[in-house]
């Protein structure tokens, strides 16, 4: 039997695909062996957030909460291995939260990186990026990762001021489903992929990540931008807001302050080992929030004397104390609004909705309720280009 050429082609992919996963987990089972040999075994990090945001990090983690299109969370005991098994940095009681020495190693590489991204499509006018925006998602998050580029993530430019909107995951075992994230990163090139399995209790490494590219590979953007794959921004209400903003050792976003790590039995149970003080830092909810390029840089090079701690939001905040900036709480800078009519006024208004419930309201594989979200997004976007032309004409 003779196989045409395009499916030659397609079979040589999924070849690709399956040796780059068994590398990138080969890899990681390497990297816990060399840990346990170097170092004594620690117990497993406890979950530690008490999350004062408008909606639970569970209901976005968990398929069972979200009914969002992707693969069951994976819950391998390998997986919380590599966690439990981290370099001192982790949960020892005898470590500190901040040291001048380098006390958190950088363990993640890139498997998909698309370093070209911020140069790509340039104009002599406008090279620079103004606002890079990082979108957590999973690998099986295609479907919303198709909604945002309909929607905010398809704008390349407002206000005469260039946006670019990347999208960070991690591994999955699955390879079918790495197949087709390998074909819709060669669609569309706005993928950011690094050696560390997709799980809510590697969000930290997946932040991590976001930053070290923005200052490896964007080092030139005025302010980067961190959000959740279940929001709605208005991108213009941002541009407009951060055009008057400094730039430099700048940070906003809807801050948590006092919160105190969950001691109880929980998913996000934090011991007193793994985080001893009888509060966080103030840190911003890890749903959207932007800083300014430096303090981006910054972040991620001085996390390395930051212990590590899984929950992506309370770490950022444990850098921006030690960095000594303090985060801009806006109170409008993050709204949660149930009803259609409520998201289109909280978007007019503010520059970010959160449109993820337990149950409604996220992007799901509902035809009809996604289509009301981007008529709402199109709708409010418009409505500020028309008065824009206006204003122009006067």
């Amino acid at each position: 039997m003779y196989l045409t050429r395009s499916k030659a082609k397609k079979a040589m992919g999924v070849i690709f695909v399956a040796i780059t996963c068994f590398v990138a987990i080969q890899e990681i089972a390497n990297r816990q062996s060399r840990v346990r040999k170097d170092t004594q075994e620690s117990p497993p990090l406890a979950p530690g957030k008490q999350r004062e945001s408008l909606m639970s990090e569970t209901a976005r983690e968990n398929p069972s909460d979200v009914n969002l299109l992707h693969e069951t969370p994976l819950e391998r005991p390998s997986i919380k291995q590599e966690i439990a098994n981290q370099p001192p940095n982790a949960s020892s009681q005898n470590n500190p939260l901040y040291s001048d020495e380098v006390i958190n190693q950088h363990i993640v590489n890139f498997t998909v990186v698309n370093g070209d991204a911020c140069n790509r499509n340039a104009s002599s006018q406008h090279r620079k990026v103004f606002l890079l925006i990082l979108v957590k998602c999973r690998p099986g998050d295609s479907f919303p990762r198709e909604q945002i580029r309909k929607t905010w993530g398809g704008l390349s430019e407002v206000d005469g001021k260039r946006i670019l909107t990347m999208f960070l995951i991690g591994m999955t075992t699955n390879s079918t489903l790495m197949a087709k994230v390998v074909d819709e990163n060669r669609q569309h090139g706005d993928i950011i992929q690094g050696d560390f399995m997709d799980h809510y209790l590697n969000l930290t490494h997946k932040t991590m990540m976001g930053w070290r590219w923005a200052s490896e590979f964007c080092p030139g953007a005025e302010y980067v931008a961190s959000a959740d794959a279940d929001v709605l921004l208005n991108l213009h209400n941002i541009v407009r807001r951060l055009s008057e903003r400094p730039r430099e050792r700048f940070a906003e976003g809807k801050v948590q302050a006092g919160a105190k790590p969950f001691r109880g039995n929980s998913k996000w149970h934090t011991s007193k080992e793994t985080y001893p003080e009888p509060t966080y830092a103030p840190y911003f909810s890890g749903v959207c929030y932007v800083l300014s390029g430096d303090v981006a840089a910054r972040v991620y090079k001085e996390s390395a004397h930051v212990r590590f701690l899984p929950w992506d939001d309370v770490y950022i905040g444990l850098v921006l104390k030690r960095l000594g900036v303090v985060p801009k709480n806006v109170r409008k800078y993050l709204k949660f609004k149930e009803s259609y009519q409520g998201i289109e006024d909280a978007l007019s208004s503010g520059p970010a909705v959160l449109v993820g419930t337990e149950k409604d309201h996220a992007w799901t594989t509902h035809d009809r309720h996604n289509a009301q979200l981007v008529k709402i997004w199109k709708k409010v976007t418009q409505k500020q280009d028309a008065t824009d032309r206006t204003k122009k004409k006067l």
